[in-house]
């Protein structure tokens, strides 16, 4: 059941994805062409269909799901499978985490059943783990029965995830029966989709901790300490990557289809990109990382965007991450004005870097924290040398006109350090870090401040438009 539902949910996100970029593309085609036809309406109409049906969908696959499933346990208890004689109404509950354990019965390709599973009881293992017979597992206990060498022939790692992070509801450190009965009958396609981003992210990001850790009476002359949450969230939505994503799409495709041109000289692109001819338009310091030149340039930042930008605003909320990015963007464009006064400067290439190398610090000041934190490394470091070298060369040896300065690159990487040494950071805040975190923001605003009077007072050292 649980891969139905990311079938039903990957299928719809694409198909949104693919209508939202088809409407910013519409909507570009209407300004640039000073007015509204058809086509243009008719595209911009397909984000409000391809929502509404995304939520259509959603809803009518987890009720067809549900009755599956509800289907399948009275099968199960019409064939009388088992010894416990109330094996529907356990499964009713039980059924969302069972594929966890081996052995296992197959349901079909939907879902998967653990064998002990079936036959244990939601009473018997809150008993069994209640030590003092209180009536409350206490965390304490809780923490015994995960330590113990049997807990996964009675809960799956999944169930254990939940009741240490969402189960206490009235937050006493206990759990009584219906606080660990209501834990269990959460959906299945929740744990199956929020395992799969769990475990993406603990391969890309390192944990942040939770801002205080307490410790709790156990009730039974113990304590304990309060374990640390993943700090990933789908609330609010990270969407701040997957915008800018969509947008640089569109800008690629606009010009593609109207003008016939990958090249950054289409009728969008020339009144995004920045040119050292048309500084007085300041925003072409931030418009240019929307225009890509060629195919190869854009896919190389819509992966990192993507498959890094996501899982960072997941962890640090979208907002803080594209705040290192646009730092990166705007750094990028400045550097390169004062540095290489006589480039033009088309792609995300600033705010991608900005990205990397806040990650790297990242990695590097996490090692022993991250997992294949060696591997992450070397990938992004092939990258980056892959990338700049290939601008290196576009600069210095190609003919085009268009040639992307490689300075924004440096400039994001150094941006990214300054800005998101803070941001993307996960360790506990120490006092010699707040004074890093000042220092390097300080040392950023100062080298903006100086690249915007070096505009702005030293005119002649630029190109007359």
């Amino acid at each position: 059941m649980g891969d139905c539902f990311c079938y039903i949910y990957g299928t719809v996100i694409v198909i949104w994805f693919a209508a939202l970029t088809l409407s910013l593309y519409g909507g570009l085609v209407a300004i640039f062409n000073h007015g509204i036809h058809l086509r243009g309406i008719a595209l911009l109409c397909n984000t409000v269909l391809c929502t509404s049906v995304l939520f259509v969908i959603s809803d009518a696959g987890q009720r067809v799901c549900q009755e599956m499933g509800t289907n399948f346990c009275g099968a199960l208890y019409a064939l009388r499978l088992g010894a416990n004689k109330e094996v529907k109404q356990e499964l009713n509950f039980f059924r969302y985490d069972v594929a966890m354990n081996p052995p296992v019965i197959s349901l079909g390709g939907y879902a998967t059943v653990n064998r002990n599973f079936l036959l244990s009881n939601a009473r018997e293992l809150f008993d069994k783990y209640d030590a003092n017979a209180d009536g409350r597992i206490s965390l304490f206990e809780l923490r015994n029965l995960i330590t113990s060498e049997n807990y996964a022939q009675d809960l799956p790692d999944g169930a254990v995830h939940r009741i240490l992070k969402r189960a206490d509801t009235d937050q006493n450190g206990y759990l009584d029966y219906p606080e660990f009965k209501q834990m269990i009958e959460s959906p299945d396609w929740q744990i199956t989709i929020q395992e799969a981003v769990r475990h993406y992210i603990q391969y890309t990001v390192p944990r942040r901790p939770v801002i205080s850790v307490d410790t709790v009476d156990t009730g039974d002359g113990a304590s304990g300490d309060l374990v640390y949450e993943d700090q990933y969230s789908f609330w609010p939505p990270p969407l701040g990557m997957l915008i800018i994503s969509i947008a640089e799409i569109a800008t690629f495709l606009t010009d593609l289809c109207n003008a016939d041109t990958m090249m950054a000289d289409g009728p969008v692109a020339t009144k995004l990109l920045f040119t050292p001819y048309k500084r007085y338009e300041a925003w072409r310091f931030v418009t240019y990382m929307f225009v890509h030149v060629g195919v190869i340039h854009l896919v190389v930042n819509l992966l990192v965007q993507l498959l890094l930008g996501i899982p960072l605003e997941m962890v640090h909320h979208w907002w803080r991450v594209l705040i290192v990015y646009i730092a990166g963007v705007v750094a990028g464009s400045l550097a390169t004005s004062v540095t290489d006064p006589y480039t033009r400067l088309a792609g995300a290439s600033g705010g991608v870097y900005a990205v990397l190398l806040a990650h790297i610090a990242t990695i590097v000041m996490n090692w022993s924290e991250m997992k294949w934190a060696a591997y992450q490394l070397l990938i992004l470091l092939v990258l980056i040398i892959a990338d700049v070298g290939t601008a290196i060369h576009d600069r210095y040896f190609t003919d085009r006109e268009q040639s992307i300065g490689y300075t924004s690159h440096i400039a994001g990487a150094l941006a990214g350090l300054l800005v998101g040494i803070n941001v993307l950071r996960n360790l506990r805040v120490k006092s010699w870090e707040k004074k890093v975190w000042w220092i390097s923001i300080s040392v950023y605003i100062l080298l903006m401040l100086g690249a915007i009077a070096w505009n702005i007072f030293y005119d002649d050292y630029f190109p007359k438009p």
